[in-house]
Formats: C-alpha cells, sequence, structure tokens
C-alpha cells in the first residue's frame, strides 16, 4: 500500500503515506460535546475521499475529516447530522 488512514475514534486518526517526506502522521481529534457517533466513520472515510479527489493530500483531508466528523458527533442520526461547510465553518471559527 502507498497510503493508509486508521480512526482512533476519540483519539484522532494516523495517516500512513509513502509517498510524503514523513509517512506516519498523527491526526488531532476535534474535541466537542458529543451526543451520537452514529455515521460518523462514514462522515470521516467520505471526507477523506473527496478530499482526495478533490486534490487535497492524504494528511490535508484526514484533517478535514476530523471537523466533518466531530461536527456529526454533535447531532443524531447520521445523514441527519451531517453538516454543510457552511455549517461545519461557523461551528469551529475561532
Amino acid at each position: 500500500f502507498d497510503q493508509a488512514s486508521v480512526t482512533l475514534g476519540g483519539d484522532g486518526s494516523v495517516v500512513l503515506d509513502t509517498t510524503v517526506e514523513e509517512p506516519i502522521q498523527r491526526i488531532a481529534p476535534v474535541r466537542v460535546k458529543a451526543v451520537d457517533t452514529t455515521g460518523c466513520g462514514d462522515s470521516f472515510m467520505g471526507t477523506v475521499l473527496a478530499g482526495l479527489a478533490s486534490g487535497m493530500s492524504l494528511s490535508e483531508s484526514a484533517q478535514l475529516a476530523a471537523y466533518v466528523s466531530a461536527y456529526a458527533a454533535t447531532g443524531y442520526g447520521a445523514q441527519a447530522s451531517y453538516g454543510n461547510a457552511a455549517q461545519i465553518r461557523e461551528a469551529f471559527a475561532e
């Protein structure tokens, strides 16, 4: 394999990418008050794939996915808890 990502739940994720200088990268979790983790894995992987398809690196895609999946954990259910880009940006704006 050249690339892989491993989710670690509340501990974030790890990206394995032999195509870059640092082949193992830890992606920090995004802390939220979770109410339901249903669909978090699906939202994470969907975001990683969308990021890769749009030209982002695997680590960039996983970092974005951390926010999207964290946002999903703040709502109930799977698809019903997924936010759009504007909602996710607003939720994590600093």
